[in-house]
């Protein structure tokens, strides 16, 4: 995680807003409990195209979360459909 990168005050601003949100962090607890309010999913991710080494083996524990504040139920139904009409 960025260590310059002010993560509290980001989270202040970001419980501030009114408005949905999607938000992509490296997966950590810290951020997790930050963001209690959000749901979440994670998923495994590649940073680089050529990971040689350490940071090889680290990358494969690595995970990014995506956190959001609104539902996400239908949302690919409705998508579909709205293309649908669109045709």
């Amino acid at each position: 995680m960025h260590k310059s990168f002010d993560h509290d005050g980001f989270a202040t601003i970001c419980d501030r807003f009114v408005g949905p949100q999607l938000i992509s962090y490296n997966s950590s607890q810290l951020i997790k409990d930050r963001f209690k309010e959000y749901q979440t999913g994670e998923f495994d991710l590649t940073y680089t195209m050529r990971s040689v080494g350490e940071y090889m083996r680290e990358q494969k524990e690595r995970k990014e979360l995506l956190l959001f504040n609104y539902g996400i139920e239908g949302l690919v139904e409705q998508y579909q459909s709205d293309q649908r009409e669109s045709d």
